[in-house]
C-alpha cells in the first residue's frame, strides 16, 4: 500500500499557515485534461493550483486549431509560410474562438470547477495570458477565472499587458497576476 504524503493531511498543502500550490504547467510533459490534473494533485499532495488555460477550455469545448501543425518549426528549422488558404483558416478560427469564449454560458465553467471543489482543491489563479485578446475575451477570462473560484487571472509581465489587463482585474474585484520567465 501507499503511504499518504505528509501534504495530503487535513491541511492540504498548508504548512504553517503558509499556502504551497504549483502551476499545472509543472506536469505538461504528462497526459494533460482535467482529470489527470486532479489526479497529479492527489498524488503530489497539492491542494492549491494556478490552472493553465488549455485543459480548462478543452475540457469545456473550445474549438481546436487547425493550424496547430504549423505552430512550431520543424527542429532546427523554420517555420513554414502559410498559404493563403492557411491564412483565411487562421483567421476563421480565431473569429470562431473569440465568439466560443465570449458565448460561453459560466454555469459550464462552474461544472468544472465542481470537480476540483469535489477533489479538494482550490483554484487560485488562472493562467490565460489574454494581453493580446480583444476587451471581449480578456472579460471572459476574468468571469472564467471568477466562476472556477480564481482570485485572479495570469499573464506574462509587461507594461502593456498590466495597462490592459488592470480595468478588468479591477471590474471584477479580482487581481491581474503576471509573472516572468528570467
Amino acid at each position: 500500500s501507499r503511504k499518504k504524503s505528509r501534504a495530503s493531511s487535513a491541511t492540504g498543502s498548508n504548512f504553517g499557515g503558509v499556502q504551497i500550490g504549483a502551476i499545472t504547467y509543472s506536469w505538461r510533459s504528462m497526459p494533460g485534461g482535467i482529470e489527470n490534473i486532479i489526479k497529479y494533485c492527489k498524488e503530489s499532495g497539492v491542494n492549491s493550483i494556478e490552472l493553465m488555460s488549455n485543459d480548462l477550455e478543452n475540457y469545456l469545448g473550445v474549438p481546436q486549431n487547425p493550424m496547430t501543425a504549423l505552430a512550431r518549426p520543424p527542429a532546427g528549422g523554420q517555420r513554414p509560410q502559410r498559404t493563403p488558404e492557411q491564412e483565411a483558416a487562421a483567421t476563421k478560427f480565431n473569429q470562431d474562438l473569440k465568439q466560443w469564449r465570449v458565448s460561453l454560458p459560466m454555469s459550464k465553467v462552474e461544472q468544472a470547477r465542481k470537480l476540483f471543489t469535489d477533489a479538494g482543491i482550490k483554484i487560485h489563479i488562472v493562467k490565460f495570458s489574454p494581453a493580446r485578446w480583444s476587451d471581449e475575451e480578456i472579460d471572459y477570462a476574468f468571469k472564467a477565472a471568477k466562476a472556477m473560484g480564481a482570485k485572479g487571472v495570469c499573464d506574462e509581465i509587461g507594461e502593456d499587458a498590466v495597462k490592459k489587463m488592470a480595468p478588468f482585474a479591477e471590474k471584477h474585484g479580482m487581481y491581474a497576476v503576471f509573472h516572468n520567465h528570467m
